[in-house]
């Protein structure tokens, strides 16, 4: 949760935007790690106290980078058609591994590290709309009969989630070659094949 102080002005969302981008930049550039605040202040053009007007820390910008990612996430989500909710799961899917691929392992294995030793207090990892999305393909889909009445969509939650921490923990391990959208869509459908209705 970003605890820096918002700029509220026009001016003030100017500066925040500018500090943000310079920060991702730079991440992307040279790695979370090899970034240091001096370096984001004057990429950005600004002073420290300006840079902490806005944000508490360097982990603060990457934080809410996936908070925007998340909102951007829940938009998709809601104009996809919901005839079937195997295949807007499979979308969302696909989508998330875009994100994934995008920002790299290093940015990856970096939040996933906060959040890990952090013990979800800086960032609530239950915040995030990839697991209401989820949810809500189980719960709705099993309500149309997509789905198993034998596991709760809590549970199927569960078993998804899980699956797509391994895959991604997996990439950013052994990230040489591996095709990571492709590798979710695979087990994913895979994952469905078994949690669709017996008979």
């Amino acid at each position: 949760m970003t605890t820096g102080k918002s700029g509220t002005t026009k001016k003030g969302q100017q500066t925040r935007e500018k500090i943000f981008q310079a920060a991702l930049g730079l991440i992307k550039e040279r790695g979370y790690e090899q970034t240091t605040l001096v370096d984001i202040c004057k990429a950005a053009g600004i002073a420290s106290g300006t840079f902490y007007h806005h944000f508490a820390s360097k982990q603060d910008i990457l934080i809410e980078y996936v908070k925007e990612e998340s909102r951007d996430l829940m938009n998709y989500y809601e104009s996809l058609p919901k005839g079937s909710y195997a295949e807007a799961f499979l979308q969302v899917m696909d989508y998330q591994a875009l994100y994934f691929e995008r920002k790299g392992t290093e940015f990856v294995a970096t939040f996933y590290a906060i959040m890990l030793l952090s013990r979800n207090s800086v960032y609530n990892y239950s915040e995030f709309s990839l697991l209401a999305i989820m949810y809500d393909c189980f719960d709705k889909g099993q309500q149309q009969g997509e789905f198993t009445g034998q596991f709760s969509p809590g549970y199927m939650l569960e078993l998804a989630i899980g699956l797509l921490y391994t895959i991604t923990t997996y990439w950013c391990i052994y990230s040489g070659g591996a095709d990571l959208r492709q590798d979710i869509r695979h087990r994913m459908e895979n994952l469905l094949e078994m949690l669709r209705p017996m008979g």
